[in-house]
């Protein structure tokens, strides 16, 4: 997934994203610790940066997500458990750890 990052004053963060499909979105990482997810009709060739798109800039699709929700979206967007993350993690420190 191809992702840039630019700031929006006075909102947040904005992250660019368009998938190996072609697919864009956007993800707006408020200060205030909301999310909003936009999402936009795929009416741009593929590979074409964030705001060079032909067609209408508008998003098809707006989410908003309060810092709770977006973690709970996290854990289901990771491709393993949380706890299966976890044991890894420890796995690497501890591997860390004996090195030293």
């Amino acid at each position: 997934m191809n992702v840039t990052r630019t700031t929006a004053p006075g909102a947040g963060t904005i992250f660019h994203c368009i998938s190996r499909e072609g697919q864009h979105f956007r993800v707006l990482v408020e200060y205030s610790g909301r999310r909003r997810l936009f999402v936009y009709e795929p009416d741009a060739p593929e590979g074409a940066p964030p705001g060079e798109r032909g067609g209408s800039n508008k998003p098809a699709v707006t989410i908003t997500l309060e810092s709770d929700e977006a973690d709970q979206l996290a854990n289901l967007l990771h491709t393993a458990p949380l706890p299966d993350r976890m044991a890894e993690l420890e796995r690497r420190l501890a591997e860390i750890a004996e090195g030293t």
